[in-house]
């Protein structure tokens, strides 16, 4: 049976065991996609002439590749409801971290919601949702949209959008003409970040501790791997050329403490080292704050992408894995020590792996599992006393 995002989120919680996934579907409007909380009626037939696939008029007319597009879908977060995008038809987008936003799943008419995978998209959060008949229903609604609003129109409010603006479609229908895409500028991220001259009072740091700073207009996207992190290429030089650039287009402590935290630990092996950049940007009043930082980029990948491929061929051996184990065992004696303390990410996910095949932890927000709460005093920006 397709579920809806909620839905999953519901039957994840202690009382899943209790939902009613019959009786607890919602039926939607298929005329303007909005809930409207109308409870079904065993009584009444559901396969109604206005919600069935063979009604013409509520039929998709493709789920193709879109030929020669011009966006590109990076992947998905938010229970698939945000679709990281690049638009492609200009030369070198500026990187603004700009992304799309749909309705979320229960919002969507469920004979829609089945044809496109829609909670397949609750699932897959890399390149993978690209091939989703959702994402591919999302770049034709973009393609009609810059059909009518001209690419020069669309390429000049990237440009002039503040970073982490969104674009909103208000509805998933049957005809992706029928979907409004809308610019949606967002100063929420310019006003709550914060200068570096600000981090340095608040930390008190010595200049020497911060790396040299480069302007996020000098950045080109290669790729979103993640919502926060991005693979970037800095501009020609002698360093190396793909790098990471880790932001946030929500909460920006979560950024600052991390960057808090690799600037204070101790240099180690196994945990990532300190930024190479930090990133700054301009805001519309003129004003220069540190939108993230430059991390170095590790090709092969993290730990669970190889331990899955290693099982799948076969490959994985005992030495690499007890290697492994007792890195993890080492670099967390020294990560439970000040200034972090503790470490509340640990999954294969966060343990990247470097050229040489040795672990690095990387993701030191403190965010997860609501440490945040458990341990309020790790999330203090201010330079800790006593």
């Amino acid at each position: 049976m397709d579920l809806s995002a909620k839905q999953v989120r519901l039957l994840c919680l202690p009382t899943g065991a209790f939902f009613d996934t019959e009786s607890s579907i919602p039926w939607n409007s298929l005329e303007d996609g909005c809930l409207k909380n109308i409870q079904l009626d065993h009584n009444i037939s559901p396969i109604l002439w206005d919600r069935s696939t063979n009604n013409p008029a509520k039929r998709i007319e493709t789920l193709d590749v879109v030929p020669s597009a011009r966006w590109r879908i990076d992947g998905s977060d938010n229970q698939g409801a945000q679709f990281h995008v690049v638009p492609i038809f200009t030369p070198t987008p500026s990187l603004k971290r700009i992304d799309v936003f749909i309705p979320s799943q229960e919002c969507h008419p469920p004979h829609l919601r089945n044809a496109l995978n829609s909670a397949w998209a609750f699932c897959l959060r890399d390149s993978r949702v690209a091939s989703l008949g959702l994402a591919r229903h999302i770049i034709r609604a973009l393609e009609n949209w810059t059909n009518e609003v001209g690419e020069d129109r669309i390429a000049k409010g990237w440009e002039d959008a503040p970073y982490g603006s969104r674009i909103e479609i208000d509805r998933i229908c049957a005809n992706p003409k029928d979907m409004i895409c809308t610019f949606k500028y967002d100063y929420y991220l310019e006003d709550c970040a914060l200068s570096l001259s600000a981090l340095q009072s608040m930390w008190g740091y010595p200049l020497s501790v911060y790396p040299d700073t480069i302007d996020i207009n000098t950045l080109t996207l290669i790729r979103q791997l993640h919502d926060t992190i991005s693979l970037v290429s800095l501009p020609k030089s002698g360093k190396r050329e793909e790098v990471i650039f880790k932001s946030t287009t929500q909460d920006t402590r979560y950024l600052y403490h991390e960057l808090k935290l690799l600037l204070a630990m101790p240099e180690h092996a196994g945990i990532m080292s300190r930024p190479l950049y930090l990133v700054t940007g301009k805001t519309r009043h003129g004003e220069e704050k540190v939108f993230g930082f430059i991390l170095p980029y590790y090709r092969r990948g993290n730990l669970a992408d190889i331990l899955g491929h290693g099982k799948h061929i076969g490959s994985l051996s005992l030495k690499d894995q007890l290697r492994w184990a007792r890195q993890v065992t080492q670099t967390l004696k020294v990560i439970n020590s000040p200034p972090a303390k503790f470490y509340s990410e640990l999954k294969v996910d966060n343990l990247l792996v470097n050229e040489d095949g040795n672990i690095v932890f990387i993701d030191f927000e403190q965010s997860g599992q609501f440490a945040h709460i458990i341990y309020p005093e790790t999330l203090l920006l201010k330079q800790e006393t006593g």
